[in-house]
């Protein structure tokens, strides 16, 4: 368990696993499917490297920015969508876009985001 007071996501991407794969109970303890040894460790290079800390918390919110980003147009990829074919391969390439953000750009804090169709 680890104290609130921890930006999670980043705190389980430096454990190694993400916060999809976590929970917290009683509104207060946060469980990792890590060992404490893990979470000590990441909690270390937090203490130790702030910067660190700042830049995963800062692609974190990217991530979550990016998700709401995705879901918002999930409605262009279903079956009986009343899109043309064009515009279907449009949405399709902004999704892929959207879902490289993180690796095609530089930093957390000045992204461009892509254009939606």
């Amino acid at each position: 368990s680890v104290d609130l007071g921890w930006h999670m996501p980043t705190l389980a991407t430096l454990a190694g696993t993400t916060i999809q794969n976590c929970l917290i109970r009683n509104g207060n303890v946060f469980y990792a499917p890590v060992s404490q040894s893990a979470l000590n460790s990441a909690k270390q290079t937090y203490e130790s490297n702030p910067s660190l800390y700042l830049s995963q918390a800062q692609w974190a919110n990217v991530r979550k920015i990016r998700d709401k980003k995705l879901y918002d147009c999930d409605w262009t990829q279903v079956g009986d969508v009343a899109l043309t074919s064009a515009e279907v391969s449009q949405w399709q390439t902004y999704r892929q876009q959207l879902r490289d953000i993180t690796t095609s750009q530089s930093d957390p804090t000045n992204i461009t985001w892509p254009t939606e169709p």
